[in-house]
């Protein structure tokens, strides 16, 4: 069972999570447990994925983009429908970023909702509120760090096709394939990224300091949890493929 802090010794500003997550996790999701705020960071979490989403867009050589859509797929377009196509697509990323605004917080909202699943199954006792702040807190560090990498690699290589920004950050094993690999086989390696190592190790401590679940279990519940993401990713792509 974990020793946890009493509330004099562990609690914390909310302000002050999202900067020392960075030195001192263990403290911050002590704190949580205490006081779960997640307003503060999931408002830096936003900017920041509005900040990539606008600089993206920035570097998309959209014309390219949309060729090599055109030729996985087989199809063809006259000169004139292509550069109409390109203009649409030009039109519709000058507010795409905005969309970053909705899709983060519900994608947050959900995966928690995932993981605070997992916890009540594994006979963890947590609020929601916990759970979200945990998991939010958890991803906030490699989600940053990974974000302002993408960001620089950007500025050096000017404009790209949009299919590259995924893999520009060689920070996972799907970059070790080459071009013409299953994309279903691409998306499942594309999680064993280091960022996302750094995102396992503080979902194992968090969930354990606000779930009361043994540290050995918490690690076990996230890998368990992560085998089934990886595999419904993997899934979902074969499908979309024409795999199956």
């Amino acid at each position: 069972m974990n020793e946890h802090m009493n509330h004099d010794e562990s609690s914390l500003s909310v302000f002050s999570y999202p900067f020392l997550i960075f030195t001192d996790p263990i403290r911050v999701f002590r704190s949580i447990n205490e006081r779960p705020g997640w307003l503060f960071t999931l408002i830096l979490f936003i900017c920041v994925s509005m900040a990539v989403q606008y600089e993206a867009s920035r570097h998309i050589d959209y014309e390219a983009t949309i060729i090599q859509q055109l030729e996985s797929s087989g199809k063809t377009l006259s000169e004139d429908e292509l550069q109409k196509a390109v203009s649409r697509a030009e039109k519709a990323s000058q507010f795409g970023w905005l969309t970053a605004f909705v899709f983060v917080p519900l994608y947050l909202i959900l995966l928690s909702a995932f993981y605070h699943v997992g916890v009540k199954l594994s006979g963890g006792e947590s609020e929601y509120p916990k759970t979200f702040s945990t998991v939010l807190h958890s991803y906030w560090p490699g989600t940053l760090f990974k974000s302002i990498l993408l960001i620089l690699l950007l500025y050096r290589r000017g404009l790209i096709p949009a299919q590259e920004i995924e893999t520009i950050v060689r920070s996972n094993l799907a970059v070790f394939l080459s071009p013409e690999a299953p994309k279903w086989l691409a998306s499942g390696l594309a999680v064993f990224d280091i960022f996302n190592l750094w995102t396992f190790l503080l979902l194992g401590v968090g969930l354990s300091e606000t779930s009361q679940l043994s540290r050995k279990t918490s690690y076990l519940l996230v890998g368990v949890l992560w085998a089934i993401y990886i595999n419904l990713k993997m899934g979902f792509m074969a499908l979309i493929s024409g795999v199956f």
